[in-house]
């Protein structure tokens, strides 16, 4: 038995040191005048419309020590150090949960591990790329909408009413629009887009392993 009690302390030490890194930490941000939000990091991230400027994150201590949020020009930038990037659908679990809530929405960037929910969008044009990997949900309306999907992941638009859609998937993933007038439709990846709205305008470009579907 006597040969167990040195173990004591540093048994105490990992179980310390994993409670601490298990604690939430949340922080707010007082950015204001951005109309893009660009995804760099590991995030669980919501965006909403709304009358005013908000930023709120929370997550595990160890995970927020990494968070890099900064504003450039019209850009809100959530990042993460470079040695903590991992580009896998395992490392969701353990990111930070960011809450944006900003009065218009002109373009999403997403090139990190992110699971987003769009909400309350209501656009003259908004433009999406989503380089990462990861699943984009978005709702609400827009005359114009551009839609660029070359990462892994899904894009979960057919709540969000736009008049004119383009949309382009290069990568291996899934997308839905709703297009009210025209949709210009091309896969080069490994997927499938779905086209709900009924335009009356249709482009549409597939290749061997993809498909295009005009929902009625």
């Amino acid at each position: 038995m006597k040969r167990l009690i040195p173990a004591i302390p540093f048994a105490m030490a990992f179980c310390l040191s994993a409670a601490v890194a298990d604690q939430t930490t949340e922080k707010s941000y007082d950015y204001k005048g951005f109309k893009q939000v660009e995804v760099a990091g590991v995030f669980d991230l919501k965006i909403e419309v709304g009358p005013d400027y908000s930023i709120r994150l929370s997550g595990p201590s160890d995970e927020m020590e990494k968070v890099q949020t900064t504003l450039s020009g019209q850009s809100l930038i959530l990042d993460t150090k470079d040695e903590s990037r991992r580009k896998d659908r395992k490392s969701r679990r353990n990111g930070v949960k960011a809450v944006v809530i900003l009065p218009d929405l002109h373009a999403l960037d997403i090139s990190g591990v992110v699971d987003a929910e769009v909400s309350g969008l209501d656009s003259a044009d908004f433009s999406l790329e989503l380089s990462g990997v990861g699943d984009v949900e978005i709702s609400g309306r827009c005359d114009k909408f551009h839609a660029n999907v070359s990462g892994v992941g899904e894009l979960d638009a057919g709540g969000f009413e736009c008049k004119a859609v383009d949309v382009n998937v290069s990568g291996v993933g899934e997308a839905k629009v709703y297009a009210a007038d025209s949709v210009d439709a091309r896969i080069s990846g490994i997927g499938e887009i779905s086209v709900y709205g009924a335009p009356s305008i249709i482009r549409k470009q597939d290749s061997l392993f993809s498909k295009i579907t005009i929902v009625e």
